[in-house]
């Protein structure tokens, strides 16, 4: 389960960004002018099950996209340079933990003591991500995962995002009507005992740290389109895509692929059970997915034959 939500998470990151709130204006808030620096405002990880100190900050800058408390322009630019430090230190080898923890606490300073509050109090875990990933709730948007459900998060211990916030979140996963993308039935359909075996099999994998990854690289994209640096250019539908490679080669339709899915059946399964090349299937993946934003950060090979579940 947690690979397939993984797979969701690299999809989106990769895709072409839209829908950023257009409220953002050239200059902070009131709220977020008024609040000034966040200094000895800190996040804990001292609860139970509690997400990783970058984990919480970057899923919680997300998060904050549907809230009042969203991160401006203004802010953005600040916040651009040092989550792009905190990605090339998280990527590093030789970098020192206080250096990271140093990037992260700066990164916390520069927000408001209210958007690091709001965060807070979300009391981010794994299983809270993972069902917020699930349900479309972490990268909502104009379509696909979060119109199905068309429900907004509310986090741990009473936390309710504020009204009035941005247009949609970050991230567009489809453009077409609810139903169109894996999120119906995604994880109403997982059979808990396929859900229990897929968890024990990455159980000891590096995962977490990949999806600390992955989450800094929504949050830099998503502040690239707040700066400017990123053009609004018509969302992709990468799900459609993958899927898309798979049903040519099989001859199955998207609605059976999803369906199997969403039994806990890998890609890689379907592929051989139902007479695809697995290996021309790999390569079909790794040449589209080389198309798309981002790509050239990301270890292609490996990401597929894990999404395909070659590695289990």
């Amino acid at each position: 389960m947690r690979r397939l939500i993984l797979f969701i998470l690299v999809l989106m990151v990769m895709g072409t960004l839209a829908g950023c709130g257009t409220t953002n204006g050239d200059t902070r808030s009131d709220a977020q002018a008024s609040s000034g620096i966040s200094k000895g405002v800190r996040l804990r990880d001292d609860y139970t099950d509690a997400l990783s100190i970058q984990g919480q900050l970057a899923a919680g800058t997300l998060l904050l996209e549907e809230t009042d408390l969203a991160v401006d322009e203004t802010l953005a630019a600040e916040l651009l340079p040092l989550w792009r430090a905190a990605q090339s230190l998280t990527n590093s080898d030789t970098a020192a933990a206080l250096e990271i923890e140093a990037v992260y606490n700066q990164i916390q300073d520069t927000m408001t003591p209210d958007q690091i509050a709001a965060i807070a109090e979300m009391k981010l875990t794994e299983d809270s991500l993972t069902t917020m990933m699930e349900e479309g709730k972490l990268f909502s948007g104009q379509g696909g995962l979060s119109t199905s459900r068309g429900e907004r998060f509310r986090g741990g211990e009473g936390f309710t995002p504020p009204e009035g916030g941005s247009q949609g979140g970050p991230f567009v996963f489809s453009q077409g009507a609810p139903g169109e993308g894996p999120g119906d039935g995604f994880a109403e359909g997982m059979n808990p005992e396929v859900m229990a075996t897929r968890q024990a099999q990455i159980a000891g994998n590096d995962l977490g740290s990949f999806q600390d990854r992955m989450l800094i690289t929504a949050v830099i994209r998503t502040l690239e389109m707040k700066t400017g640096e990123i053009v609004q250019d018509q969302a992709l539908r990468p799900f459609d895509m993958v899927y898309s490679v798979i049903a040519e080669a099989t001859g199955l339709s998207l609605e059976e692929i999803r369906s199997m899915t969403a039994e806990g059946v890998s890609l890689a399964e379907i592929v051989e059970s139902n007479g695809g090349n697995l290996e021309e299937v790999r390569t079909s993946l790794i040449d589209a997915l080389s198309e798309l934003p981002n790509a050239a950060d990301m270890d292609l090979e490996q990401l597929v034959s894990d999404w395909l579940g070659l590695d289990e």
